[in-house]
């Protein structure tokens, strides 16, 4: 979630303007709601990040070999049509196809304009009439 940067920047603004003209507790008040988005925002950016890396670190383990240690890290974030992939992926290496599909039709279900994700839910559909 982006903050609306022009608001928050007014109330940083406001603030200042108070606090010089002596109106201290006005100024505190726009102040503290300067900070409270920012804090928000600098939160929404870590755990942006953290999932990334934990994303990064599963499709690091499943092209490893480590298929078990891979869904581990990808079912840390169950609505993530990225995690969900990877966690198909890594339960096919497992030879877990029934679990596999499903996460893929959850992922789809999630972002049902991902073309890649439908091409590999087709892929392994027609991979597993095959055997």
């Amino acid at each position: 979630m982006r903050l609306d940067e022009p608001l928050t920047r007014a109330h940083y603004s406001l603030g200042t303007l108070l606090a010089r003209t002596g109106r201290r507790e006005e100024a505190a008040q726009h102040i503290a709601v300067y900070q409270a988005a920012f804090q928000k925002e600098q939160e929404a950016a870590f755990r942006g990040g953290s999932r990334k890396a934990e994303l990064n670190l599963g499709w690091v383990a499943l092209r490893a070999g480590q298929p078990e240690r891979a869904l581990a890290q990808f079912e840390r974030h169950p609505d993530d049509p990225d995690a969900l992939k990877g966690a198909a992926r890594a339960l096919v290496q497992l030879g877990r196809d029934a679990e596999a599909f499903q996460k893929y039709e959850r992922a789809l279900a999630l972002a049902p304009d991902d073309a890649a994700l439908r091409y590999e839910l087709g892929r392994e559909y027609d991979r597993g009439r095959k055997r």
